[in-house]
């Protein structure tokens, strides 16, 4: 959209300056139309003559001088008087400076670039409302074991594993459709469906890993803030804390009262639904609703080679971590050490995201 409008504005100050060029009186145009009619012969054209007669030859009789008006040479006092024309190639007279044409080009590219800016600063404006309406919690610098030890899951998950995390934010609930959506309309992409199940405040579904990052990279730009997708150590730990939790709640079973899960609704729910589920930090729905991407590369055996201060996933992998289970999960996946995985591109009624800012 912004090239579009800069190509507007070069078209139009190119057109402005060529008039202003060629409409300019001292423009070579308009010099090489003055030097026409340097060749030239007088006729008497008045009083009424039978026939021209060349001036040539004439002299004026009682005065030198002469008044040159609209083309026209006048001699006084003359025994042959009268008024006599120039005939030939005339001299042209000079052009106006087209003064409404350069104003109204000046104008026009004056209203593109204030359509531009105003169009600026309105997307900005939107970002930095969707960005005012995230509730980020803290997260504090410090240890935490991350892996499954309880060895109730699946391999992936070991080993359990030492992890040293620089301190950051999280947001308190997944992305919604009205952040999401206010972001196709700043940036002119497509809404993701709802699945007919409401926007609003429900998690934004049916975006990629793609879509996520955009989004991301969308509000650290209007921003200024370092706003991405959190990595699978910073999920793990928003969720389970420090004390290897089974669940963002604890160690108890679930409940149709904690999360969105298997065939309690069915569907997803409104962010922050489920106020008994929360983690140690007071974060929503961290357990079912919507799996979550996380920016992380995949890797079964990354546990096994993972750096212990900052871990950011394997360097290569065509596949991306998506954390937290879902509404049609059953228990087993909504475990805060559960893992999982899919392409950048796969969409879908089950997964959404949340944001991290470091």
């Amino acid at each position: 959209m912004f090239q579009k409008h800069l190509k507007m504005i070069a078209l139009c100050t190119l057109v402005s300056f060529l008039l202003l060029i060629c409409s300019s009186p001292n423009s070579l145009l308009a010099e090489k139309e003055g030097k026409q009619g340097e060749e030239k012969e007088l006729v008497k054209v008045k009083p009424d003559v039978s026939k021209t007669e060349k001036f040539t030859s004439m002299k004026p009789a009682g005065k030198k001088e002469v008044d040159v008006e609209g083309g026209r040479i006048e001699f006084h006092n003359s025994g042959q008087g009268g008024v006599f024309a120039m005939k030939g190639n005339q001299p042209k007279k000079k052009k106006k400076f087209p003064w409404l044409l350069v104003v109204g080009g000046a104008v026009a590219v004056g209203v593109v670039l204030y359509l531009i800016i105003k169009k600026k600063s309105e997307e900005r404006d939107y970002a930095q409302e969707v960005y005012n309406s995230i509730e980020w919690i803290n997260i504090p610098a410090g240890e935490f074991k991350m892996g499954d030890n309880r060895k109730e899951g699946n391999p992936d998950e070991l080993p359990v594993h030492t992890v040293y995390l620089d301190s950051y934010k999280i947001s308190q609930y997944e992305v919604t459709f009205d952040k999401y959506d206010s972001f196709c309309e700043a940036t002119g992409r497509s809404k993701p469906g709802d699945s007919g199940w409401g926007r609003g405040t429900r998690p934004v579904i049916h975006v990629s890993w793609n879509d996520a990052r955009a989004f991301c990279d969308w509000l650290s730009q209007k921003t200024g803030k370092n706003i991405h997708l959190p990595t699978e150590a910073q999920w793990e730990k928003a969720a389970r804390g420090t004390d290897q939790r089974r669940y963002p709640w604890g160690n108890g079973d679930p409940s149709c009262s904690r999360a969105n899960y298997e065939s309690c609704r069915e569907k997803t729910m409104p962010v922050g639904s489920y106020p008994s589920g929360v983690s140690p930090y007071g974060i929503h729905d961290m357990a079912g609703n919507v799996w979550e991407w996380c920016s992380d590369r995949y890797s079964s055996s990354y546990y096994s080679s993972s750096p212990r201060n900052n871990p950011t996933g394997p360097a290569s992998g065509s596949f991306r971590v998506q954390r937290g289970g879902s509404w049609y999960v059953n228990a087993g996946y909504i475990r805060s050490a559960n893992r999982r995985y899919n392409t950048p591109p796969s969409r879908g009624y089950f997964l959404g995201f949340r944001l991290a800012q470091d």
